[in-house]
């Protein structure tokens, strides 16, 4: 499970936490929130690795390989513009890792790609769901299903859309 295979489309991103809260990156293009992390480059085979690097890019945050946690690796159904633009994959697979922001003080530092970032409790997440985008939510339901059953997730992305009987999908502002 560590290593990517070659030509695939994957992406890895992370719930960060602290005290309690996690961190959510507002984007500049569409206003949602969304978790840090990304896609792999056609150079990097290794997911842990891809996030350490994305999480960087997006918020200059150093976080060390062993402070990240597997909690589930789902599949992703592409959409038809990012399956054009790999040559008609048609699936990738999404890792999603966790981590906990032990220090007292940090600095983050956002990239173009985000106008503010949030550090958020599990309450304010399920009472504002529509400022989150949907694929953000489902990693943040797949780890509190993670926490639930201490077992790491598999499946697809797009089945963990609903929480305690409530289905959270939106699309758009």
């Amino acid at each position: 499970m560590e290593q990517l295979k070659e030509r695939s489309i994957n992406g890895s991103f992370a719930l960060i936490k602290n005290n309690e809260r996690s961190l959510w990156l507002q984007r500049e293009d569409n206003g949602l929130l969304e978790l840090p992390g990304g896609g792999s480059n056609n150079n990097e085979y290794h997911h842990k690795m891809v996030l350490i690097r994305e999480i960087e890019e997006e918020t200059k945050l150093k976080i060390k390989q062993s402070r990240l946690r597997l909690y589930a690796q789902l599949g992703q159904r592409l959409s038809p513009d990012t399956s054009q633009q790999f040559g008609g994959i048609e699936y990738g697979s999404v890792f999603l890792y966790y981590s906990n922001l032990y220090e007292s003080s940090f600095e983050i530092t956002l990239s173009s790609d985000h106008i503010k970032y949030f550090f958020l409790s599990h309450s304010e997440i399920i009472r504002d769901w529509k400022k989150f985008s949907s694929g953000a939510l489902w990693m943040y339901f797949t780890y509190l299903k993670f926490q639930e059953t201490r077992e790491i997730q598999e499946g697809l992305l797009r089945d963990r859309r609903k929480w305690k009987g409530k289905e959270y999908l939106y699309i758009g502002k």
